[in-house]
């Protein structure tokens, strides 16, 4: 009989500030998997983007990068070695993830 799982409790979250909105789309949108999904929102630190990408001895760690306006969606491409990385309004453009 298996034995029963202890209760695990998470620590503290961890945040870590992007330099740009390039590094942003390449956590969340460059590696050949599913986008990770990108929650924008009003804050101390004025409007941030946000995406929860890792786990680390029980702490979430969530990478952040400052922005002018809230956009819902990012798109990221890279075509023939140029990356091309925004934050839009609409999903229209489906030449990018």
């Amino acid at each position: 009989m298996p034995k029963p799982k202890e209760a695990r409790s998470l620590g503290a979250a961890c945040f870590v500030e992007l330099r740009t909105l390039e590094d942003l789309g390449r956590l969340t949108s460059a590696a050949e998997r599913t986008p990770l999904p990108i929650f924008a929102f009003n804050s101390d630190l004025g409007v941030v983007h946000i995406a929860q990408a890792d786990f680390f001895v029980d702490t979430a760690v969530f990478y952040f990068l400052r922005a002018v306006e809230k956009r819902h969606f990012p798109s990221y491409r890279k075509t023939a070695g140029v990356e091309s990385v925004s934050l839009t309004n609409s999903s229209g453009d489906p030449t990018f993830i």
